[in-house]
């Protein structure tokens, strides 16, 4: 679909959709095909956001003043199946059914503008397509296309276990996603056309062609599967590492031949992988390898058991990703290098050390307007002592409470960038500019600072408190959904 095409069908943004549970509000559209189109959206009720599919077959249809799906009536019957295959799919790969980390999730179907939708997690991060690009198409090495397409193999041969075929796999519907600790974990999205059998291995919808992607869909798949065949999948996957070996799209598969594989691949590609792609995109079904795990053997890769580290890369670099400074990320970071750490006890000892030095600062505020009173009767020698130390370690504790102030600020910052209620929006605000004021104040004066007669540094010392406070606030109180 055109992008002029995908802005006129495409519900606009800040449209409501409404669920039996939820209500969601259209940030982006992220992309369209022939029977869908796909949007970035914020829930409502948490502020979460999520990715949407969106069942919109635009050769059949075009979109009403009030948003709804409108359509002639001869292609009623083949909505109306439409709807019902796309929600059947849908559901099937709800997290209750089928949950894998390099799977996305899929978090609710329902039916709504006389379509369907389901919402699936929004993952941040590149499709393959994309990477490439960034890398100024270069091709990847085999090590790291074998790191990228292992946790895939892995995910495909669970769906083929549950008798369900993707039928779309190809570098747009692969997903980089950013991990915590700089790897990359390989998400296959869009199950807009994929198919599920029963035990007999006959398809249990009715859709028969749902659509082909150029250059990655093998022949059969364009006169439409009403049988299990994993092997549309396998020509798919091979069609993908040939794009990622070479950075260039693969051809129709009816023109595709052993011949071009090689000579796209070259010979500084191992021959087992050589011939693995060869058997693998044979344009003839009963000739071509039979299954992912076949291929994954001819791969020279193991999809018995998984474990943490074979869900993601870490060969890859993404070089025009700039990660912004994230204060949780650097402490998970320093945790995963570490024993596992107790939260409840870290929390306590947070706490205590916050009421510390909010302690230490309350009896340095005071100090700082009683040591200009000259009324006997409030101690003068106990407030002496306290400026005296004061003056002995006041210029340390005026930058340490810069610093917490600098913090609080990029804390404040983060937490307001997760996009969190309205009321946490507007504290964060708040601390944010009380600390911003605050070292400015403080790098412009000294121990006293008087205004109209008045020493203004305990006003200093509130608002290093306050921004504190907005670091316990932003690490302890808000968590990301």
């Amino acid at each position: 679909m055109s992008k002029s095409k995908i802005v006129e069908s495409a519900l606009p943004v800040t449209t409501v959709v409404v669920s039996k549970k939820y209500q969601y509000r259209v940030v982006e559209v992220l992309g369209a095909g022939g029977f869908g189109i796909t949007y970035k959206v914020r829930r409502l009720q948490d502020n979460r956001i999520l990715a949407m599919k969106e069942y919109f077959p635009d050769k059949m249809c075009e979109r009403g003043r009030d948003n709804s799906m409108s359509f002639f009536k001869t292609n009623a019957s083949e909505i109306k199946n439409g709807i019902e295959n796309f929600i059947t799919e849908a559901k099937r790969l709800n997290r209750e059914n089928i949950s894998h980390p390099n799977i996305v999730d899929v978090y609710e179907v329902f039916e709504a503008n006389d379509t369907a939708y389901y919402v699936m997690e929004y993952i941040d991060g590149k499709n393959l397509r994309q990477y490439i690009k960034d890398n100024r198409n270069k091709p990847m090495s085999v090590d790291q296309m074998l790191s990228v397409i292992r946790p895939l193999l892995h995910a495909l041969t669970l769906l083929h276990k549950n008798k369900l075929t993707h039928l779309d796999i190809k570098h747009d519907n692969i997903i980089l996603a950013n991990e915590r600790d700089g790897s990359l974990r390989p998400v296959l999205i869009d199950f807009g056309q994929s198919k599920h059998y029963d035990r007999k291995g006959n398809a249990t919808s009715t859709l028969t062609n749902a659509g082909c992607s150029e250059g990655f869909a093998p022949p059969e798949q364009y006169l439409g599967l009403r049988t299990f065949t994993p092997q549309a999948d396998v020509y798919a996957v091979c069609a993908t590492i040939l794009y990622l070996l070479t950075a260039q799209q693969p051809v129709r598969s009816s023109e595709m031949s052993a011949s071009k594989i090689l000579e796209m691949l070259g010979d500084e590609v191992p021959e087992s992988i050589r011939k693995a792609l060869v058997r693998g995109m044979n344009p003839n079904l009963v000739m071509r390898t039979p299954s992912i795990s076949r291929l994954a053997q001819e791969l020279g890769i193991c999809t018995v058991g998984t474990d943490a580290d074979t869900n993601v890369t870490r060969l890859l670099n993404n070089p025009l990703k700039k990660r912004s400074v994230n204060i949780d990320r650097f402490l998970d970071l320093v945790r995963s290098k570490k024993a596992p750490v107790d939260q409840g006890k870290l929390k306590i000892l947070g706490g205590v050390l916050a009421v510390a030095v909010l302690i230490i600062f309350a009896i340095w505020g005071i100090g700082s307007i009683v040591i200009n009173t000259s009324s006997p009767s409030l101690g003068t020698k106990l407030w002496g002592s306290i400026s005296a130390l004061r003056n002995h370690i006041g210029d340390i504790w005026m930058w340490i409470l810069c610093i917490i102030i600098l913090v609080a600020c990029v804390q404040i910052t983060y937490k307001i960038k997760c996009k969190y209620g309205k009321w946490k929006i507007l504290i964060g605000g708040i601390l944010f500019l009380c600390g911003v004021i605050g070292v400015l104040a403080m790098l412009a004066s000294s121990h006293q600072a008087y205004v109209w007669g008045f020493d203004i540094f305990p006003l200093l010392i509130i608002i290093g408190i306050l921004a504190l406070l907005g670091v316990i606030f932003g690490s302890f109180a808000s968590k990301e959904n």
